[in-house]
């Protein structure tokens, strides 16, 4: 609603928040409530491992979505996109789309992995 208001221009000067810090502490809290989960129901070593890696994976994919992600954006602002020529803006934008698609992937299989977590028997079979 409150987009819908700044594109008619009843609101203006509005504050965004990066997605990356929200992002970061959602996948935080969910890795501690999933270790606390596998602590309870006694989880083999091997399945701890596994998110673990899995945690340190998309939280490194995610940094670097934030990094480029950034980085895009500042070049697409006005003041700078005289210093890109053509060709650093596309490849900038390519990498940019290539670590989302990454970061999208690996979303989907931290919750497969948490969702699993809510079936006992998908975890021990």
């Amino acid at each position: 609603m409150i987009r819908c208001l700044a594109v008619t221009g009843l609101t203006r000067d509005l504050k965004t928040c990066n997605p990356g810090p929200i992002e970061t502490a959602r996948i935080d809290l969910q890795y501690v409530r999933a270790t606390e989960k596998c602590d309870y129901l006694g989880l083999p070593e091997n399945w701890r491992n596994r998110l673990g890696q899995e945690y340190q994976d998309l939280i490194q994919t995610l940094q670097l979505w934030n990094k480029h992600r950034h980085s895009w954006y500042e070049g697409r602002g006005h003041n700078l996109q005289a210093k890109f020529d053509q060709l650093d803006r596309m490849q900038l934008r390519d990498t940019y789309c290539e670590i989302h698609f990454r970061l999208k992937v690996q979303r989907k299989r931290w919750q497969h992995l948490i969702q699993s977590l809510a079936n006992p028997q998908l975890v021990s079979g």
